[in-house]
């Protein structure tokens, strides 16, 4: 009779079945990475519990902590966002593009060039009011433009403005720039 060898594998520990990869971990620290908070805190916390069978446990946490981290960033920013999308801060913006400081130095040292000038941003002010659909900008759009008017109404009657005006003017637009979500 023939001798068979066999070769069995040797006795020891059983071989254990490969863990199988865990998508909802690497779809949390993506999503959590990219800032899309909801679905990177779901599927970081989804991707954690089955991480307990597979493998996954790091990358579930860090989608979980990013998504975590987007929180302030975003809550800071979406109301300065919100604010500038309103119509009547787009069209005051425009006016402050239209007529930069150095454009109204350049043109104080012509009455009539600063005269349109103040005119232009006093109408395009009170338009962009009138824009306005949140009421803390359109409050402190109109006031602003009315800061405008008072300094035309000085200027063309050939007096002096009043002398608080120009700190009314500065305050003013810093309320207008906070209504409309300038940092």
């Amino acid at each position: 009779m023939s001798e068979t060898i066999q070769n069995d594998a040797p006795a020891g520990a059983p071989a254990t079945p490969a863990k199988g990869g865990n998508g909802l971990a690497i779809a949390g620290f993506i999503t959590g990475l990219i800032g899309v908070i909801p679905l990177g805190l779901i599927f970081g916390i989804i991707g954690f519990i089955k991480a307990r069978k597979v493998s996954g446990k790091v990358l579930a946490i860090l989608g979980i902590v990013f998504a975590l981290a987007w929180i302030v960033p975003v809550a800071i920013v979406t109301p300065h966002l919100i604010k500038a999308s309103d119509p009547g801060c787009r069209a005051a913006q425009t006016v402050s593009n239209a007529y930069p400081d150095s454009k109204i130095d350049a043109d104080s040292k012509d009455p009539n060039a600063l005269g349109a000038d103040l005119q232009a941003i006093y109408a395009g002010l009170t338009d962009a009011a009138k824009k306005a659909n949140n009421a803390d900008a359109k409050a402190a759009l109109t006031t602003y433009a009315n800061d405008y008017g008072a300094l035309l109404q000085a200027l063309s009657s050939g007096q002096q403005p009043p002398a608080d005006l120009e700190a009314k003017m500065t305050s003013d637009e810093d309320k207008a720039n906070s209504a409309c979500g300038k940092f």
